[in-house]
């Protein structure tokens, strides 16, 4: 999500919202009677229909290729919307978490008072459970924010570009885009709850030992 649009290979698939024009734009015959200037779609229609194609530097006639200044629209979107401090924090939390889960110790072989050979597992450390769940507790809780704000902006941005636009630009929202966002955070979710777990039981086990 982060790094999608960016490049020219399959990651500029990967984007939060799409904004393109419509060739072919229909004009309402009975606008609402809350729309006071009723001819104002058929103006937006005429001034779209000039251009050509969408690119970011046109020369002397981009405003030709590019009449409803849509790039610029969408860096609007972008510098004044979105935010993504909240899913790069989540990142490298989800990444400590992976470290501290490297350092669990595994099944070796052991030799029990009879002489014989077995295979246990050492508990892992109380100290370091505890700090990997709580880093991803919070970095299913960042992402969960991020993803979520991200979906309801690109929701609620397509809806505007397109009523005011007067439908001449199509807004799209990405669907991959959201597809790797939540689909994180489910991941995120699943290791929480499956640590957690994992914790808890330790837990159990020991006090019922003791």
């Amino acid at each position: 999500m982060v790094a999608g649009c960016t490049t020219s290979n399959n990651l500029q698939n990967v984007y939060i919202l799409s904004l393109s024009y419509i060739p072919t734009a229909e004009i309402s015959p009975s606008p609402s009677p809350v729309q006071l200037n009723g001819n104002i779609s058929t103006t937006f229609s005429r001034i779209a229909s000039t251009r050509s194609s969408l690119t970011l530097y046109g020369g002397t006639k981009s405003g030709d290729q590019d009449p409803l200044n849509l790039i610029w629209i969408a860096g609007q979107f972008k510098d004044q919307v979105l935010f993504s401090g909240l899913l790069l924090t989540a990142i490298p939390l989800g990444f400590l978490a992976i470290l501290l889960l490297a350092t669990f110790p595994g099944w070796h072989e052991d030799t029990d008072d009879e002489g014989s050979d077995r295979e246990v597992k050492p508990f892992p450390s109380r100290q370091v459970t505890k700090v990997a769940v709580g880093a991803l507790i919070l970095g299913s809780l960042f992402c969960l924010i991020s993803v979520l704000l991200q979906h309801v902006a690109a929701a609620t941005g397509s809806v505007m570009v397109e009523s005011l636009s007067y439908g001449t630009v199509r807004a799209k929202v990405g669907t991959a885009s959201m597809v790797i966002g939540w689909g994180g955070e489910i991941l995120y979710i699943l290791a929480t709850v499956g640590l957690l777990t994992l914790a808890l039981s330790i837990r159990a086990l020991t006090e019922a030992f003791d």
